[in-house]
């Protein structure tokens, strides 16, 4: 089971209030079982609250930056780093 941790639906604060949704879920579920916001943003719809939002969550610390950068997501989607035509790491 993968948990999708996106954290926040609202169309404003998200930078402000979402990472503290996502800081708790980083507490509760595995590293290896949380991907990041497959479906973001839902109903934020200005660009620069967006990437605010993502850079609030990476600076969550180490394992917010993995699960940003989709550390999990290799075992729900086989080969994603060749189809985002990324080099494994």
């Amino acid at each position: 089971m993968f948990y999708d941790c996106a954290g926040w639906a609202g169309p404003d604060h998200a930078a402000e209030w979402g990472p503290e949704w996502v800081r708790f879920g980083l507490q509760e579920v595995a590293l290896s079982q949380t991907v990041f916001a497959t479906d973001y943003p839902q109903a934020v719809r200005d660009a620069g609250e967006v990437a605010a939002y993502v850079a609030a969550v990476r600076a969550l610390g180490p394992n917010a930056r993995a699960m940003v950068e989709g550390i999990a997501a290799e075992a729900l989607v086989p080969d994603l780093s060749r189809r985002l035509g990324k080099r494994a790491t």
